[in-house]
């Protein structure tokens, strides 16, 4: 678990000093996409980020919620039925 924790944070500063955005906030993202897909825990702690690039690495595929960009909290899960 430990060493999974930090290949998530090396590959979080990494990828945010590419994509110019916030370490924690992909740091996030991985954790979430992990999260919903357990079985990539094992090959990204070998692999490292490479191991998420077959799968889209986006919020939609998680299972946190975010900050959209008109400043709105998203979700991952599609909105409840209207009671």
């Amino acid at each position: 678990m430990q060493k999974a924790v930090k290949e998530i944070a090396i590959a979080a500063n990494e990828i945010a000093k590419i994509a110019n955005v916030g370490g924690a906030e992909v740091a996030g993202l991985i954790i979430s996409v992990l999260a919903v897909n357990p079985r990539l825990t094992e090959e990204f702690t070998r692999k490292g980020p490479s191991a998420l690039l077959t799968h889209n690495l986006c919020w939609e595929n998680g299972c946190l919620t975010w900050y959209g960009p008109d400043g709105r909290i998203r979700s991952p899960q599609p909105p409840a039925p209207p009671r």
